[in-house]
């Protein structure tokens, strides 16, 4: 109900549109509605003065500028969204954010000496804190950073936009995920600006070479570990012992025993193989009926990645065992170039405890 009594019931306001016994039409409610709405003060983001004139006086107020919020944001979350595409072209792109999180991941350090097999030279685990503050691998061009650190998204808020695809069209699925190697080149040596056994963000498109190069080299249970070979040194050692004789008496006779030796340190440990880490986060699927992309969220939150090391047997022999690594060419391909990806690894991930 409308209380047409004027201000402070000084006469009314609205006396010359709405008489005693006439018919209220909607375009003078339209009116009626849009004088009200000069009278009341219009939010905006950003910073700046809002001001606001009516028949009760004039509003001037100070919007205070917007400062993202985490709150609801969770770590890792995937946030799926369209925008129009630039004229002349009608159709739509799809993006997605990602949240920051933290994961918790035992990490090695040590480098591999080709020049006994794959013998481990100084090798030392530790537990570490790592906080994903921007997206390691992506399909090339797709990465639009932005510029807000105080954004709950990688890349200051930026987006990474997905394949282009239409309705009809078959378009493979895109994951999100976790990818990380604990160990180095055959080599020893990184590429610039990457961190061994550092957990990366990816963004990868299944079939692609990235898919295939950051793939863990062997899956199934046990293979998917590090296996290690503990070499122990035996020493073959000479006693004599006093057995009966024939004649009711002693006699010695010598024995050649095989007797442990050394055990020796972290330095006699050889790697058997090689193998990588990926954790899955989302999986984004098109539905080409519809003409949209959805995604399931697998992984939220802080994330841990355990080391994924196991010993596989212990061997005493008589001189130091060496083995050829095995999966020694997918860990090279593991840190070189993936056709059709961008890689930023600098500052995109970094260890705040050790």
């Amino acid at each position: 109900m409308i209380r047409d009594s004027g201000i402070s019931g000084n006469g009314s306001l609205y006396g010359s549109r709405f008489k005693a016994g006439d018919v209220i039409s909607a375009s003078q409610l339209n009116d009626l509605n849009s004088g009200l709405m000069q009278g009341t003060v219009q939010p905006y983001l950003g910073a700046g003065v809002i001001t606001s004139y009516g028949a009760g006086g004039t509003q001037v107020l100070y919007n205070p500028d917007y400062i993202p919020s985490s709150a609801g944001i969770q770590q890792f979350e995937i946030s799926l969204f369209s925008e129009p595409q630039t004229p002349p072209d009608t159709g739509v792109d799809w993006f997605i954010q990602i949240g920051k999180g933290r994961v918790y991941a035992g990490y090695t350090t040590g480098n591999i000496d080709n020049g006994a097999g794959s013998k481990m030279d100084d090798t030392w685990v530790a537990l570490g804190t790592f906080y994903v503050e921007k997206v390691a691998v992506c399909p090339t061009g797709s990465l639009d950073d932005g510029t807000d650190d105080t954004s709950p998204y990688v890349n200051g808020g930026g987006k990474i936009k997905l394949p282009a695809a239409s309705i009809g069209e078959t378009v493979l699925p895109v994951e999100v995920c976790l990818i990380r190697n604990p160990y180095p080149k055959i080599d020893g040596s990184l590429p610039a600006n990457c961190n061994q056994c550092f957990p990366y963000l990816a963004v990868i498109q299944i079939g692609s070479d990235a898919d295939t190069k950051t793939y863990p080299f062997a899956y199934q249970y046990p293979d998917n570990y590090l296996e290690y070979i503990q070499t122990l040194l035996g020493a073959n050692q000479n006693i004599t012992v006093y057995e009966p004789s024939g004649g009711g008496g002693y006699e010695p006779v010598g024995y050649n025993i095989p007797t442990l030796a050394n055990v020796p340190d972290d330095s006699e440990a050889h790697l058997l193989n090689y193998n990588c880490q990926r954790v899955p986060i989302a999986l984004l699927i098109w539905d080409s009926v519809k003409g949209v992309w959805s995604f399931n969220q697998i992984a939220i939150g802080t994330l841990a990645m355990p080391l994924n090391i196991t010993c596989k047997q212990v061997n005493v022999v008589t001189t130091p065992y060496t083995t050829t690594a095995q999966n020694a060419s997918n860990q090279d391909a593991w840190y070189s170039s993936y056709t059709g990806s961008d890689i930023f690894y600098d500052g995109a991930t970094n260890r705040t405890t050790q």
